[in-house]
């Protein structure tokens, strides 16, 4: 996918993101997607992966970039390591049920999402413009990961569930592991932080 293509799907996410109408209907498509850790380029360095938000043909898509990527040296380049992500519906998918824990998670998703996006869109921070995983959620580089959208209780007693995502992949036996280390952003937490907003480049753009 160009560049171009790229930062206009996440400049549509953002013209959208406080139109409530159009970010329920746009997760009524579905809430998961598929992702694996590149093979094609080094990643060593890259301790999380940020996932943004974005619109495209009326589809809602996240983009995904290892996060040593994700900075000024790669403003003409950072597309040869973004990943398009189309969201779908988790129906005959293949991947077995999560855990309890995890399941509960993409459950109170599936659950509240319509309330929930409204309620988030009118507090301070507003919806979410990414996310940034541990890369070691994914497990081993070529493995497809199944990441779904889930909301983890908040522990400041009145605030609303925080969004988080949920990863499934599969282990060396053959069973099913499940993480959910994400942080939405915002809010950023202040340099040197990797969840500052200076980390996240393509928000910039």
């Amino acid at each position: 996918m160009t560049r171009s293509a790229i930062i206009a799907a996440m400049h549509k996410w953002q013209r959208y993101k406080t139109d409530t109408k159009v970010i329920v209907n746009l997760f009524n498509a579905g809430n998961h997607f598929f992702y694996e850790l590149p093979s094609d380029y080094d990643i060593t360095d890259s301790n999380y992966i940020h996932a943004y938000p974005g619109i495209m043909n009326g589809n809602l898509y996240f983009f995904l970039i290892p996060s040593q990527y994700d900075k000024p040296t790669c403003q003409n380049t950072f597309e040869q390591y973004t990943t398009a992500c189309i969201v779908t519906n988790a129906v005959g998918g293949g991947q077995t049920m999560p855990a309890p824990e995890a399941q509960a998670r993409i459950d109170r998703w599936i659950l509240e999402y319509p309330t929930w996006i409204p309620e988030q869109i009118a507090r301070p921070d507003g919806i979410f413009m990414g996310f940034a995983i541990p890369r070691t959620d994914f497990g081993t580089i070529g493995e497809q990961g199944t990441v779904y959208m889930a909301l983890r209780p908040n522990d400041t007693a009145g605030d609303p569930d925080i969004a988080d995502m949920v990863i499934a992949t599969t282990s060396s036996t053959g069973s099913l592991v499940y993480d959910d280390s994400s942080m939405p952003v915002p809010p950023f937490i202040p340099d040197p932080s990797p969840f500052s907003q200076s980390s996240f480049y393509l928000l910039s753009l």
